[in-house]
């Protein structure tokens, strides 16, 4: 355990349950997470510790499609699905560039 300085990077002054963080498959990156509305994922965020990088998404909810779920959908992409509308759902999915 050893502490290191990751440029851009800020812990978020929020509590648990607001912020949520998930582990990469393969334990590299956390996935950091918070929504203050119900339908929408306000803040994402991944934590590279291989790298020591920090990357924040930069997107708008312009559909206003109910986010359900965000989670890793391989070691580089993180997925979010929306909210069954009838018998359809759409997925979103955002890949990590080096």
């Amino acid at each position: 355990g050893g502490r290191s300085v990751i440029e851009g990077f800020l812990w978020p002054e929020l509590e648990y349950p607001a912020i949520e963080c998930i582990p990469s498959p393969d334990g590299g990156k956390l996935l950091i997470q918070w929504r203050t509305a119900q339908t929408y994922y306000d803040y994402i965020g991944v934590l590279d510790f291989t790298r020591k990088t920090y990357l924040e998404f930069s997107r708008e909810n312009l559909n206003d499609v109910n986010e359900h779920t965000i989670y890793w959908f391989d070691n580089e992409s993180v997925i979010i699905a929306t909210s069954d509308l009838g018998s359809m759902k759409d997925y979103y999915i955002y890949r990590l560039l080096n």
